[in-house]
């Protein structure tokens, strides 16, 4: 008896799997709200169930509400399984009876392990999901079976029999099956869904197509279906032409046509071209592609549609040109080939064959080597003229060709790219130019003539028409035009001026006008020019050509403006020279006293102030004749005639004297002064020593007088050797007031000063650096500067010089302030008393013994009448001057003591000039005692060698 319910409840497990199979089919469960919907079918068929139950006592059930629960957790979800186990359990609750708790817990724990086999379902897809829907059925069951421990004792017993062999066996294997089957059911939902999608995209594909598509009944003709593309091109709606069949647009006959479907169902041709009538009556030429296709188990044909009407009309069209084309081809007379890339004739036209005696067939797959005369056409080169023309680049060339009789006669080609039946091909034209040759060889001939007597002018001859347009000119022409154009042909007056001058055509319409010569002088671009307009007269005595002589007279007339310039100069240079030189002299004189004077006085014995003054008048006069060197040095450099005195220098030594020369005055202003040069560096080099230390010195002082606080430094670094060569870097360093950015174009001009307010600080010239910079240009090296304003500033110059021999150096830092007695007779020739004064001083301090003589007439008769050892003799003074005595003692005195010459001259050649004239040695004033004392005593020294 208890066994009808357990089936009624399975008969509503059925039911249920197909009802929530169809909702979910309809719904998918994808929302929250529809998961509720489906959790209240299964509370439905829970409550269902519920009521057709198994009753042991009153409240005490068993049915298939947990089977329920458990496939809501599985295949429904959370949310699905929630609103089940509210459904039951709300209503086990109203129920009541002695099995309330137990049924509570059956509901709770089949809803939960529902849950649980869900989860593992979804963590071991790879499993096969039948095992676990077998095993959550049985651990629901037995689980209920663990439950009834929950009752009262009274009813466990009797409970637990009754119920023991349809919860083990009938309720796990009812839960299997209804997985199964809402698995089934789910599958099959899956597949529908997937049909339905493919079918969906199907259609989409079919009418959506750019290509027209139409499928086809083969057995009744019908026009089953067609896509949009399809209705446009025949103008008919999808429902009209699918009423119609395929005769009803195809023109053929029906017999024609069932034969070509029949053909298409084979598979023996695929490729068809019909003419289809569209709704507006125009016939339309198609390409139509046709195929089985199978479905609902009935073949049909498939057409994909393609208007070819323009491409018939385009190809009819060409067949139409091509004959055109043929009759063309044939009918000119010179040769036309047709080649490929690789010179393989393709085709050759009527004249080809009549010009060689060859056969078209002859042509067909050779290459035009055996067209050609090889021995006249050694310069040949056919495949470059080919891959140029292939390239795009039309070319041209003569060649001389070889007829099939043996003839050779010249020939000219004209190459350019084309098309041969779609393909790329290079199309030849040739022309027999013997008859051109022979004409042009006569021409040439003529004109090579011509062109020669004019070519052979110095002057320009240019031929003009009436129009003036250029007929021909020489060489000289291309001159004043320099292009690589031919100007033959070119209207002469839309040409620049040139040579002409902007009147040229009024002049050249006057001797059109009057059949004149015109002969002027003008002046156009600069330049200067005799031209003539020639008229050339035809037989009728008209001017039909005028000829143009023009002459370049520019370089005459610069020549006499040159003439004119350089006496200009010669004669500016000489009285700058004049002047400087009488200026160095008038300078000098003074400077020679006041030197000279001071360095006396400075050895004589003084209190503390007299020494002061003594030294600042020294300093002055130092400092003034350091200007007086400068502007010296300046005319030297511009004359270009700067001798350098290129010696071994020792960089010890030139580091030691540096460090003399600035220690001190650093000191004084509270500066660092460092000086370092590299261990890198040769031991000595070749150079002009005096020359280098001028530049030290200028940018040293520099660095001394605009720097008040911090350091000034010397460096010099080894940069490499290349060859021979070392390349050395000075650098001078200070931490000054640096240069404003807007005078550092002006850095080594001349007389450049960057405060020529009244109120500047510091003193100068402005000759240091621009003296600096002709040095160093001479010696071949670089100079530059860096700074910052108020920051600073680095000077540095380059030089590249060859090591030298340091032995070979000479120690010219050593002091001759004290002097060893020379004993030597001297005779002062010079007319400045302060001057005598002076030199006698120096000369008696030296231990020597000295006669002055005031001009030089009386130093010559104290020369011949006395004997001296040593004549110092100056050059400018009054009634004889030193240059004269020395002439005139050369021709008088068997034997001449040894004449040095004074001069407070100083330019650049005037010691060679006083030393050719008869000096022995030069100094120039103010005189250095050192230098002085050094000369005399070498004299001594050779002297007493000799004796």
């Amino acid at each position: 008896m208890h066994f009808i319910p357990i089936l009624n409840n399975i008969s509503l497990l059925i039911t249920l799997s197909l009802i929530y199979t169809l909702f979910i089919r309809k719904y998918e469960l994808k929302s929250r709200r529809v998961q509720f919907i489906g959790g209240i079918i299964f509370g439905v068929f829970i409550l269902l169930g519920m009521y057709n139950s198994v009753e042991v006592q009153p409240g005490l059930i068993f049915d298939g509400r947990s089977i329920i629960l458990l496939v809501a957790g599985i295949f429904g979800g959370a949310v699905t399984a929630i609103t089940a186990f509210l459904f039951a359990i709300t209503y086990r609750m109203i129920i009541g009876g002695p099995g309330v708790w137990m049924g509570v817990l059956v509901i709770f724990q089949a809803t939960a392990l529902g849950l649980l086999f869900r989860w593992l379902i979804k963590k071991y897809p790879n499993v096969s999901p039948q095992w676990f829907y077998f095993a959550s059925g049985m651990l629901t069951h037995v689980i209920m079976l663990l439950l009834t421990v929950a009752l009262p004792r009274d009813l466990l017993a009797d409970t637990f029999r009754t119920i023991i062999v349809p919860v083990l066996l009938i309720y796990p294997l009812g839960s299997y099956l209804v997985c199964i089957l809402f698995k089934v059911f789910q599958d099959h939902q899956k597949t529908v869904q997937e049909l339905k999608s493919s079918e969906n995209r199907f259609r989409q594909l079919f009418y959506e197509n750019q290509l027209m598509l139409l499928v086809i009944d083969p057995d009744t003709g019908n026009i089953v279906d067609a896509n949009k593309t399809a209705e446009y091109f025949y103008g008919y709606p999808n429902n009209k032409i699918k009423s119609m069949k395929i005769w009803h647009i195809n023109t053929l006959s029906r017999a024609e046509i069932y034969q070509k479907m029949q053909t298409a169902l084979s598979g023996s041709q695929n490729r068809f071209v019909f003419p289809h009538r569209v709704a507006d009556g125009n016939i339309k030429m198609v390409e139509v592609y046709a195929g089985p296709v199978d479905f609902d188990n009935k073949t049909y044909l498939y057409s994909i549609i393609k208007d070819v009407t323009e491409k018939i009309k385009t190809e009819k069209r060409l067949q139409d040109s091509e004959r055109s084309y043929k009759g063309l081809f044939n009918a000119v007379k010179d040769a036309i080939y047709i080649q490929d890339q690789e010179g393989k004739f393709m085709d050759v036209n009527q004249g080809a064959q009549e010009m060689y005696g060859y056969s078209r067939e002859d042509f067909i797959g050779k290459t035009p080597g055996f067209l050609t005369a090889p021995e006249k056409n050694r310069n040949l080169n056919l495949k470059k003229h080919l891959t140029k023309a292939f390239g795009g680049a039309m070319t041209s060339f003569e060649f001389w060709g070889k007829r099939k009789n043996g003839e050779i006669f010249p020939k000219q080609v004209r190459l350019f790219k084309g098309e041969y039946f779609g393909e790329d091909a290079i199309i030849a034209i040739g022309h027999d130019i013997s008859d051109k040759l022979k004409s042009q060889k006569q021409l040439e001939e003529s004109e090579f003539n011509l062109q020669t007597l004019i070519n052979v002018s110095e002057d320009i001859i240019l031929l003009l028409d009436r129009k003036g347009i250029i007929i021909t000119y020489n060489n000289i022409f291309k001159k004043y035009y320099p292009a690589d154009d031919d100007f033959r042909g070119e209207n002469m007056f839309k040409l620049s001026p040139g040579f002409l001058s902007k009147d040229r055509e009024k002049i050249f319409l006057t001797v059109i006008k009057t059949g004149k010569q015109i002969t002027l002088n003008q002046e156009s671009h600069n330049k200067h020019w005799w031209i003539t307009y020639y008229p050339i007269l035809d037989k009728e005595k008209n001017v039909s050509k005028v000829a143009v002589y023009a002459r370049d007279i520019t370089h005459q007339k610069k020549m006499l403006e040159l003439e004119q310039n350089l006496s200009i100069a010669k004669n500016s240079a000489r009285l700058k020279q004049q002047f400087l030189a009488n200026m160095s002299h008038e300078m000098r004189t003074p400077m020679n006293g006041i030197i000279g004077m001071t360095e006396l006085l400075q050895k004589t014995t003084l209190n503390t102030h007299q020494e002061d003054y003594v030294s600042t008048i020294k300093e002055s006069s130092n400092t003034l004749l350091s200007l007086i060197n400068d502007i010296l040095d300046l005319s030297r450099f511009e004359s270009g005639k700067v001798p350098m005195e290129m010696r071994a220098l020792d960089l010890a030594v030139f580091q030691k004297k540096v460090i003399n020369l600035f220690r001190h005055p650093a000191a004084n202003k509270g500066l660092d002064f460092e000086v370092e040069f590299s261990k890198k560096l040769p031991p000595a080099i070749l150079s002009d020593e005096k020359r280098i230390l001028q530049v030290v010195i200028n940018l040293m002082g520099n660095a001394l007088k605009f720097t008040d606080e911090g350091k000034i430094s010397l460096k010099a670094s080894h940069l490499g050797q290349k060859e021979n060569l070392h390349h050395i870097l000075f650098s001078i360093e200070d931490t000054g007031i640096g240069i404003d950015d807007k005078f550092k174009d002006e850095v080594f001009d001349e007389f450049a000063q960057f405060d020529t307010s009244k109120t500047r600080k510091h003193e100068g010239t402005g000759l240091g650096l621009a003296i600096s910079k002709k040095i160093i240009d001479l010696l071949g090296g670089e100079i530059g500067f860096k700074s910052n304003p108020g920051q600073g500033s680095t000077f540095w110059f380059t030089l590249k010089a060859e090591e030298a021999d340091v032995a070979q150096t000479t120690d010219s830092t050593k002091s001759t302030d004290i002097f060893a007695p020379l004993g030597l007779q001297i005779l002062l020739v010079e007319d400045k008393a302060v001057n005598q004064k002076v030199a006698s001083l120096l000369l008696i301090n030296m231990g020597c013994k000295v006669e002055v003589a005031s001009n030089g007439k009386i130093g010559v008769e104290k020369v011949l009448k006395n004997s001296y050892d040593v004549v110092l003799m100056d050059i400018q003074m009054p009634v004889m001057d030193g240059l004269t005595a020395v002439k005139t003692l050369k021709k008088s005195a068997h034997k001449l003591p040894f004449i040095i010459g004074l001069s407070a001259e100083a330019l650049e050649g005037d010691a060679e000039h006083y030393m050719a004239a008869g000096m022995d040695d030069y100094l120039t004033k103010p005189i250095i005692p050192s230098l002085l004392y050094q000369k005399l005593k070498n004299y001594k020294e050779v002297r007493d060698g000799k004796d």
